[in-house]
């Protein structure tokens, strides 16, 4: 059995009764969106070695000159804003696939992980840190996807050209995520995202404690809604 780090022990136990859910507002994270035949072909291989505005690699350069001579127009992948930002709300202890924008929820977060797709985040409880909610990234095939996290650094700010500078870990960041934090995230199928912008609701998890910084009203109780978008 892997190994699970429980803040709140008994915040399994809360949310053991929920089945896997599809957030309704999931879009695709993908910049070849909206084209077709030989251009979609090109974007996807572009894609698939992660071909950014901040990649060098003669491969990716021989694709963005393919398809500027095909079409006449700059390739969508080397448009910083081509993926979109994206939004959810997830609960605490409620897995987050960043690719399709897909939550899981079981008792004993081994369900999840039997699904075909791979999981990369969730946020875990701390009722100590104020606001509580720490970002964890999941497990790989025999790791964790690897995390860097953006101290003070608002969401708007990060771009792909932070990937290379960032220092990426794959053991869990004890530091709860403020409205002004950013993380990075490499998931288990090898995209790099940037989650952040994030706002939370504690209310009846410990009513003899407000946590001031987690009173997001407008989300439902025991919830964090983020902002993400894929860099490359």
């Amino acid at each position: 059995m892997r190994y699970r780090i429980l803040m709140v022990a008994s915040a399994l136990t809360l949310f053991g009764c929920l089945a896997p859910v599809t957030d309704a507002n999931a879009q695709g994270a993908s910049a070849c969106g909206d084209l077709s035949g030989s251009e979609h072909g090109l974007c996807q291989a572009a894609e698939a070695l992660g071909c950014s505005p901040a990649s060098t690699s003669k491969a990716c350069e021989r694709i963005a000159e393919t398809y500027v001579k095909q079409t006449g127009e700059a390739p969508p992948w080397l448009d910083p804003s081509a993926y979109p930002v994206l939004a959810a709300t997830p609960r605490y202890y409620e897995y987050l696939d960043l690719e399709t924008g897909t939550t899981c929820t079981d008792s004993y977060l081994v369900e999840c992980d039997a699904l075909p797709t791979p999981y990369d985040l969730y946020f875990a409880f701390h009722s100590f840190m104020d606001p509580p909610s720490i970002p964890v990234q999941e497990f790989c095939s025999t790791s964790r996807s690897e995390i860097a996290f953006l101290d003070e650094v608002p969401f708007s700010a990060v771009t792909a050209a932070d990937i290379a500078g960032a220092t990426f870990v794959t053991t869990i960041v004890n530091q709860s995520l403020d409205s002004d934090d950013t993380v990075l995230i490499h998931t288990c199928d090898g995209n790099y995202f940037k989650v952040g912008a994030a706002t939370c609701r504690a209310d009846a998890y410990e009513p003899e404690y407000v946590y001031e910084e987690c009173t997001d009203d407008t989300i439902p109780d025991l919830s964090v809604r983020l902002r993400y978008q894929r860099l490359r």
